[in-house]
């Protein structure tokens, strides 16, 4: 989700600066994780829940409780709404998009009895996908590059660029996951930034392409500039359509990240409301 339109946003905001941009979010970003690691050593194996009922009591676990449990519920609303709409107008523009919702809903729901540890493997197997098609991508079209695309290098303004980008963290939001994800995992901190680490080898190797190839303002006039640049990929003559391939891997980084999201949504409602079983929830 996070490189379908953020590069359109973000090139609106900071013009021929969107990919120093990100750098500079990613700093910001990588300093606040290495804080949250250093104030969460000695809880590596509890969620942020946990943490505060152990430190506070019941008072502010309900609050904080309750303050996750919404904060999960609009994200999985927003994300659910903007991903059927834009698979509709990518790939079913004239299906309706309850029917998409529906369909995607129910392979939500069954991803959910699978538990986490089945929402982890299929991530395991989606991930290095990922990974060798924007590898892939960046090695045939580097070439195509303009560096002057990227002058003047604080695009539209000095101040803009700076305070915008505290502004702008939450474009790295999934990696905070671990936050929620500690009781699950063996290392805290080597769970956080390789995260991290993957994220930005994803983010900056596109949004340096993006703006390299497709100018500012230009990008601005596409809603869907990532695939705008893999219809640029071909090879030979009998490889066509290779953004068939990246639309797959959407659907199934949103699938991911929906499922993971929800369950966590569906377990913090159990723990807050002391449930004995989660699965009427779903």
């Amino acid at each position: 989700p996070i490189l379908l339109t953020i590069p359109t946003y973000d090139a609106e905001t900071f013009g021929s600066a969107t990919f120093a941009h990100n750098v500079y979010s990613a700093i910001v970003t990588l300093i606040v994780i290495s804080i949250l690691l250093k104030l969460y050593k000695g809880f590596e194996y509890m969620d942020t829940l946990d943490i505060v009922k152990y430190g506070t009591g019941n008072v502010l676990f309900l609050l904080c409780g309750m303050i996750l449990i919404s904060y999960l519920f609009i994200l999985c609303v927003l994300t659910f709404s903007e991903f059927t709409q834009n698979l509709q107008n990518v790939i079913f523009p004239d299906a309706p998009q309850e029917y998409i919702s529906i369909f995607f809903g129910i392979a939500i729901i069954i991803s959910l009895y699978l538990e986490i540890r089945g929402i982890f493997r299929t991530a395991s197997l989606i991930a290095p996908l990922i990974g060798i098609a924007f590898l892939l991508m960046f090695i045939i079209l580097y070439k195509d590059v303009d560096l002057t695309n990227f002058t003047p290098i604080f695009g539209n303004g000095i101040s803009n660029f700076w305070a915008q980008g505290l502004n702008r963290i939450g474009r790295f939001e999934g990696v905070f996951y671990f936050l929620l994800i500690s009781p699950y995992v063996k290392s805290q901190a080597k769970t956080a930034y390789l995260s991290f680490l993957q994220t930005l080898l994803l983010v900056l190797p596109c949004i340096f392409l993006l703006i390299g190839i497709i100018p500012y303002p230009s990008i601005i006039e596409s809603y869907f500039p990532v695939f705008e640049l893999t219809r640029l990929i071909s090879l030979g003559r009998f490889i066509q359509r290779v953004d068939s391939v990246f639309i797959l891997l959407w659907i199934l980084a949103t699938f991911v990240y929906m499922s993971l999201t929800i369950h966590f949504l569906i377990l913090y409602i159990k723990k807050i409301f002391q449930l004995k079983y989660s699965n009427r929830l779903i």
